[in-house]
């Protein structure tokens, strides 16, 4: 399935033997992804990069795995751990960009959103889908008696937190959940819709994945949605999830969906056949194609450089490291406002750096 030939593709994570010891420890011996490794399934480095790298592994990709960036390999690392990594100008660098600016010093990014694709040596690719996803049971059929926010409930906008948005589905007959506990983030089988609107500016929007819809897809879940461009790109509003922006919209669509079952079982149908596009299979593929093909090729281009090119790349990541954050709290006070923006970005600050929770 895989090439075992080089280039060599080399996964990279600076806080390894903290966060996964058990790969420092054994290498060879292979980890399970399952829901109960908890938190570790939920940062960047760990979904983009350590996670890619166990199924490509499992699959018999020729991959390796290290805390620091290797000479004349594939690199592959998130953008954030990349700031923590000695800015080697002999390494190629594959910079996977999570939901923020982008670091331009990489010599190609995976972007998880259709707009921030757009950019130069930029190639879209999705998102993991959660490892041991439940789908919904069956046995609830096409009535509709109960919708869920799976997610940090911080993160739904503040007017579907309401209380008036839960009795108005109350009369309807529909029970309203938030799973904030990430470790039920995996389980939709008690669920009939799904529901995700985010409150952020465009700026932030706009590089979001289409995550949710992805899991509403595969679960048989069907999904009300806000008007994200990760949801465009890849769904169809109206035939596989339903595009709202207000409670009053997500109102309007549960009591369609009431009024016509078969409506539910279409969009359930369309979900699946969609899914298939977006599973683990499907991506271990999407992560083949672009690492043995258009990347190696750039790689191969980029290794004829001169030594004198590679001293020039090392100083000049070493200055957009140091310029780093500065670039991100323009990144927060745009996503954000300025106050929020400035607050926000301290407590990602003191999050990242182990000092706050």
């Amino acid at each position: 399935m895989f090439p075992y030939i080089e280039p060599r593709v080399v996964f990279v994570a600076s806080q390894l033997s903290k966060r996964w010891p058990e790969l420092v420890a054994i290498p060879e011996q292979p980890v399970e992804l399952c829901p109960s490794l908890g938190p570790r399934l939920f940062q960047n480095e760990n979904i983009w990069v350590v996670t890619t790298y166990l199924r490509l592994k499992k699959l018999g990709a020729n991959v390796a795995i290290t805390d620091r960036l290797q000479p004349n390999a594939i690199n592959v690392a998130s953008e954030r751990d990349l700031l923590k990594t000695d800015p080697d100008g002999r390494a190629f660098i594959v910079a996977t960009q999570g939901d923020r600016g982008k670091l331009i010093w990489a010599d190609h990014t995976l972007a998880q959103s259709p707009v921030m694709a757009k950019a130069t040596r930029t190639s879209l690719i999705d998102m993991w889908p959660q490892p041991g996803l439940v789908g919904r049971d069956p046995r609830r059929g096409n009535q509709i008696r109960r919708l869920g926010y799976i997610g940090f409930g911080a993160n739904l906008a503040p007017a579907f937190r309401s209380e008036s948005f839960r009795q108005q589905l109350a009369l309807l007959g529909i029970d309203w959940v938030v799973k904030e506990d990430p470790g039920q983030w995996h389980d939709y089988s008690d669920l009939d819709l799904c529901l995700a609107v985010r409150d952020l500016p465009w700026h932030w929007i706009r590089t979001k994945p289409s995550t949710k819809l992805v899991h509403a897809w595969l679960t048989g879940v069907p999904a009300l949605l806000g008007p994200e461009p990760a949801y465009q790109h890849w769904g169809k509003p109206g035939t596989d999830y339903f595009e709202i922006r207000t409670p009053e919209d997500a109102l309007n669509v549960v009591q369609r969906l009431q009024a016509e079952p078969q409506l539910y079982l279409d969009v359930q149908q369309r979900g699946f056949e969609k899914g298939r596009s977006h599973d683990e299979a499907a991506v271990c593929k999407q992560w083949e194609n672009l690492l043995w093909g258009p990347i190696s090729e750039q790689f191969s281009d980029w290794s004829q450089a001169s030594h004198s090119v590679w001293g020039a790349r090392k100083w000049r990541r070493k200055m957009h490291i140091l310029a780093a954050p500065i670039v991100e709290k323009w990144f927060y006070l745009r996503a954000r406002g300025w106050i929020k923006g400035i607050s926000y970005g301290i407590g990602r600050r003191l999050k990242f750096s182990g000092r706050s929770r």
